[in-house]
């Protein structure tokens, strides 16, 4: 009979730590098509994505707009043009911008004749100390762990983050969470991989880590609608009711102003499992 990892599978999904890069919905009906938008300001540049939603039967089912106005407006009053890029079917900023924290920035987007509109503001970034692997014995079965160590940005204040675990150019782990029962100082986060026993299972190769994968960590501080969105996403899986956007305009989709830091990479080796 073929072994089942019902405790570790009941973990995984409370954390909801698994996603694919690109993030998708479900549609109860798709009469009329909807405009998904994903833009982002951060410290290390922006971009806006764009795409709307095509027939259940139709391939592929989110088709790139490539028409758009879009641009966004700094809280001092500077604006930033973005131009469709279609090697990576984004909109970048015809100037090099990156954002500051403390600062607000506002979204705003014309596809199909209709205006879209998201404001922003970016908080202080979260220096990450430390990342590792370890192993955990628990109920007969060793699970793989990955602890994420922090420096708390701002202490005294109710702090929201998106960390982002990285395989490749694919996400492996995800979740937005705030620091609520962290030490003082410090955000602390540990994310729960894999059990060991999958990696003889076929049926959870998804959920593995294979030798000589890269792992990189990126911590995004979010604001509380960014937060709202995600945490809405995620539990949107289950319902299939639609996140809570911060758009304006009528689409789905999220605007979000953050600083990102980043982990040590790390090579995975199945020798780490010994």
């Amino acid at each position: 009979m073929k072994r089942q990892y019902p405790f570790i599978l009941a973990i995984l999904l409370l954390q909801l730590t698994a996603c694919e890069h690109n993030i998708s919905y479900d549609y109860p009906s798709l009469e009329g098509q909807l405009v998904n938008i994903e833009g982002r300001v951060t410290n290390e540049g922006a971009f806006v994505r764009i795409t709307q939603t095509q027939p259940m039967t139709a391939s592929p089912q989110y088709q790139t707009i490539e028409n758009a106005d879009v641009w966004i407006e700094t809280d001092n009053g500077a604006t930033k043009k973005f131009h469709y890029i279609d090697s990576c079917k984004m909109y970048l900023p015809e100037k090099e911008f990156t954002g500051e924290p403390g600062h607000t920035y506002s979204l705003h987007v014309i596809a199909n004749g209709q205006t879209y509109e998201g404001k922003s503001t970016m908080p202080p970034p979260a220096p990450v100390t430390e990342t590792k692997f370890r192993w955990l014995d628990i109920q007969y079965e060793r699970i793989l762990h990955y602890d994420l160590i922090a420096i708390d940005p701002q202490p005294d204040t109710l702090n929201y983050y998106w960390y982002r675990m990285l395989r490749g150019n694919q996400v492996y782990r995800w979740n937005a969470i705030d620091d609520r029962g962290c030490p003082p100082g410090l955000f602390v986060r540990d994310i729960i991989c894999m059990a060991e026993g999958m990696k003889r299972d076929t049926d959870y190769q998804d959920r593995v880590l294979n030798d000589g994968d890269t792992i990189n960590l990126e911590l995004l501080t979010i604001d509380k609608p960014t937060f709202d969105y995600l945490q809405s996403l995620l539990m949107s899986r289950q319902t299939t009711a639609n996140p809570i956007t911060n758009l304006k305009g009528g689409c789905l989709g999220f605007f979000t102003a953050a600083s990102i830091t980043h982990g040590n990479s790390t090579i995975w080796h199945d020798s780490l499992s010994e």
